[in-house]
């Protein structure tokens, strides 16, 4: 399939992945021979123009980033069916989720050194008002050139929103085709409850990817689906040191993650700039920021024990009930997939 790019014309050969938002194909500008990516969206989000002209627009803004961990967009545009399409670099890797399922953890050290360099991506997004709004390791990228450290490379931006826009405008674009934004284990209470999300949210999410990161689980107790889900809701997590009892680095590290875990959003840590200062000086890289992040009302549970009920977790119970029942199956199926 041939696909007119500006001057040039993709190829598409073969899918390589697919989402909530499209499908993703490995491809070819045919006069350039590059090696691309193009993303796909999926016609029923492109039935509707104001979600195409939203989406045309973010998409716009993100060619804009400049860090290095942005996967690099280098256009757009719409195909004869008006389904819209991406094209985008090429990374020659894995998805973080990948990468740890097929052949582990990297060393603690080298983990949180990549999730460091991927905040200053997000914090330059961040500054420039955009959120990601699903990070998660399957959408962080993982590069390891010979001879140089990995590192993470940032992708799928499918749900990317400005945070300035009026809340009104949260139920224009994907919200209005009526998908969740958002995966479950990795959506922050806020957005559970189906308020915007911002850079703490934003922060919340990649506070859950490195602990996945460095313990292969979720920081959430329990042993079933649902257990872990509850534990989620009610902010009951399992510290650092729990699961790397022999890493010497855990505690350092715990205070600055917890921090950034609370279910409260004002509570959390106030930005990802934040959050990788606290990283590194966890790692000896930087002097002690002035102030100390406080990890707030955090509950810690034991490993893998029912999180126990309190009166203050009950009231946030009864303001995400509609959110359990609606996304109870999802969520279990979820947690399930990832095997915790």
């Amino acid at each position: 399939m041939a696909i007119p790019f500006g001057d040039d014309s993709l190829s598409l050969k073969a899918r390589i992945g697919s989402g909530a938002t499209g499908e993703v194909f490995r491809a070819q500008l045919q006069r350039s021979g590059d090696a691309v990516a193009v993303k796909l969206l999926h016609k029923s989000l492109c039935a509707d123009r104001e979600v195409v002209s939203r989406y045309r627009r973010e998409v716009t803004a993100l060619m804009n980033l400049k860090h290095d961990a942005f996967v690099k967009f280098r256009g757009e545009g719409i195909l004869d069916d008006g389904r819209v399409f991406l094209v985008m670099e090429l990374v020659d890797g894995d998805t973080l989720a990948n990468r740890l399922k097929k052949r582990g953890r990297f060393d603690v050290r080298t983990t949180v050194q990549m999730f460091i360099d991927a905040c200053d991506a997000f914090d330059e997004a961040h500054q420039m008002g955009i959120v990601h709004r699903d990070v998660k390791p399957e959408n962080l990228m993982v590069e390891e050139p010979p001879g140089q450290p990995p590192r993470i490379r940032i992708m799928d931006f499918g749900f990317v929103r400005f945070v300035n826009e009026e809340l009104a405008s949260e139920h224009t674009a994907l919200t209005k085709a009526g998908m969740t934004l958002g995966t479950p284990g990795f959506m922050a209470m806020e957005q559970l409850r189906g308020e915007p999300a911002d850079q703490r949210s934003d922060l919340f999410a990649i506070a859950v990817s490195l602990y996945e990161a460095l313990t292969g689980q979720l920081p959430f107790a329990g042993n079933t689906p649902r257990a872990l889900f509850q534990s989620q809701l009610k902010g009951h997590v399992v510290p650092l040191a729990d699961r790397l009892p022999e890493e010497p680095l855990a505690p350092k590290l715990w205070a600055v993650i917890a921090a950034a875990l609370t279910t409260e959003r004002e509570k959390r840590t106030a930005s990802v700039s934040l959050f990788a200062d606290g990283l590194r000086e966890a790692l000896g890289l930087r002097p002690a920021p002035p102030t100390t992040l406080s990890p707030g009302p955090l509950r810690h549970s034991a490993r893998n024990e029912p999180a126990p009920t309190g009166r203050s977790s009950s009231s946030i119970l009864l303001g995400v009930v509609g959110v359990v029942v609606i996304l109870g199956a999802a969520v279990a199926a979820f947690f399930a997939m990832r095997g915790h």
